[in-house]
């Protein structure tokens, strides 16, 4: 350590998974980052389709099912799958992620690609579940 002060010793816990998704503040509403097909981002002013297939975004989700350099963007190929299952509720409806992994393009990013299958116009709360290890809440807006 730094001349003058002494070492810290501390203990922490290391899990698999910890998932979060990120939030969009607005107004002090916690909006999903999240992205339409096409790839743009879902807002209150373009908000997600019913039926639509959207990417929640966030990071934390556990391991995937090959390493993916850290520190540079992830390649479109070969596509990198999450290795444990996982759970997306909008609205208090489960819906089955069509993939979950790490997002081409980005460092560090993990996605949820899935369809809004059954869900209804309106703001939903949504959490994605990894192992039973349960996120933070975002708000996603559906037209």
């Amino acid at each position: 350590p730094p001349e003058g002060l002494s070492d810290i010793k501390t203990h922490f816990t290391l899990v698999g998974n910890a998932p979060g998704l990120f939030p969009n503040p607005v107004e002090s509403i916690a909006y999903a980052v999240a992205l339409h097909e096409d790839g743009s981002p879902v807002t209150l002013a373009s908000p997600a389709k019913r039926d639509e297939t959207i990417t929640l975004v966030g990071t934390g989700f556990g391991p995937y099912d090959r390493r993916a350099i850290e520190g540079f963007a992830t390649p479109l190929s070969p596509v990198i799958n999450l290795a444990d299952p996982m759970e997306v509720r909008v609205g208090g409806i489960v819906v089955r992620p069509a993939w979950c992994g790490a997002v081409p393009g980005f460092a560090g990013v993990a996605g949820a690609r899935l369809k809004l299958e059954g869900v209804p116009s309106g703001r939903h709360e949504a959490t994605v579940a990894v192992n039973g290890v349960l996120s933070n809440t975002v708000v996603i807006p559906v037209q």
